[in-house]
């Protein structure tokens, strides 16, 4: 019964160990990565009326990664016993899934990648962590590390070396920045006697500018190419609820 009891405190003890990592590279966080921010590209699209067809908010774009196969790290981690004076190991496994990784930081050697699937991370009880995998600019060091959080250290990240990745890079994650500041913008309301009927709205966040507000009109022509101030756009068909067009240009681009 003694040697029970000694198990279930040491398993007791143990369990609080996951607290703090000692694996090899922990540090602290790393510096976020600024996205760039840029114009919206060409684009054809399908819109109801109500919906704004062409605005003059940027995209911030973050470069992206695909992990194409799974990489795993293993090890120990050395831990002191809560309050008792003595160290143990304590085995860990973590294993990044195949998913799309993210550009979210960097530091003085490595791009940080956030997956868009949690890490599967076998360590005392934590079983997974939001993480992806840091890839080396330099010659220096390793050039691949899988990283994640520790369940209970806000802001800490861990870091491990991982013998090969299998990836591919290309592509970019771009986020419309919506009433982020000034902006322009073109709403399509509906075709009425053959013309296209819009309203040019300016706005400061989500505050419109009700002095600059317009209603304008087009003699509607399939496929045909329509300015408004820097704009430039291409209906391809519309009737009193649809409209199928193209962007060219947007208000940013002049």
């Amino acid at each position: 019964m003694r040697k029970l009891s000694v198990f279930l405190l040491a398993s007791i003890l143990l369990a609080g160990c996951h607290t703090t990592w000692e694996v090899d590279g922990t540090q602290g966080p790393f510096r976020y990565a600024t996205p760039e921010k840029v114009s919206q590209p060409p684009a054809r699209r399908q819109s109801h009326a109500g919906d704004m067809i062409a605005t003059s908010w940027l995209v911030e774009q973050r470069p992206l990664i695909y992990l194409k196969e799974p990489a795993s790290v293993s090890g120990e981690n050395p831990r002191k016993l809560a309050k008792v004076a003595k160290t143990t190991t304590v085995p860990y496994t973590v294993t990044a899934r195949p998913g799309v990784g993210t550009l979210v930081g960097k530091d003085s050697y490595y791009d940080y990648y956030e997956l868009d699937r949690n890490l599967d991370l076998d360590y005392t009880g934590q079983r997974g962590s939001k993480g992806g995998v840091a890839i080396n600019r330099t010659d220096v060091l390793e050039p691949y590390r899988l990283y994640w959080y520790p369940d209970t250290t806000p802001g800490k990240i861990a870091t491990a070396p991982v013998e090969e990745l299998v990836y591919e890079t290309g592509g970019e994650n771009g986020t419309l920045l919506e009433f982020d500041g000034q902006g322009r913008t073109i709403t399509y309301l509906g075709m009425s006697g053959g013309q296209l009927n819009f309203v040019y709205k300016e706005y400061f966040n989500r505050t419109i500018r009700s002095a600059f507000t317009q209603e304008f009109s087009f003699d509607y022509q399939p496929d045909k190419e329509y300015r408004y101030k820097t704009a430039r756009f291409t209906v391809h068909s519309a009737n009193s609820n649809d409209i199928d067009y193209t962007v060219h240009s947007y208000f940013g681009d002049e």
